[in-house]
């Protein structure tokens, strides 16, 4: 593994059993930096009616972690100020080395309070 191809920085965050005065689940920060790959998938848009939302698509490599692996449902990766929900993890090669995390960023959506 480069580190040259994992120069980006993320930061992961998961939720905390503390509710927000609406019943939501507050985030906590997991890891500060974490340095991965980023490599844009797909991006799609729509507009129905006066409602227009638009999803873009990026896979993340990072360095193997268990507990992204096994408890990623619900992490939220914050990448140049866009939350990324966290929608699957592969184990690249099942080597426990590297991790493909898939994240969909939602235009208009909002859910760390930062």
């Amino acid at each position: 593994m480069r580190a040259g191809e994992m120069r980006h920085r993320v930061q992961v965050y998961r939720p905390s059993s503390t509710k927000d005065e609406y019943g939501e689940a507050q985030y906590v920060l997991w890891n500060k930096n974490v340095y991965c790959a980023a490599k844009a998938k797909d991006a799609s848009e729509q507009v129905l009616g006066s409602e227009y939302s638009a999803a873009t698509f990026v896979d993340f490599k990072i360095r193997y972690s268990r507990s992204v692996e096994m408890e990623y449902q619900d992490m939220i990766i914050l990448f140049r100020g866009k939350e990324f929900q966290i929608t699957g993890v592969r184990n690249i090669g099942f080597m426990d080395k590297e991790l493909m995390v898939a994240g969909v960023h939602f235009a208009n959506q909002q859910r760390l309070n930062l």
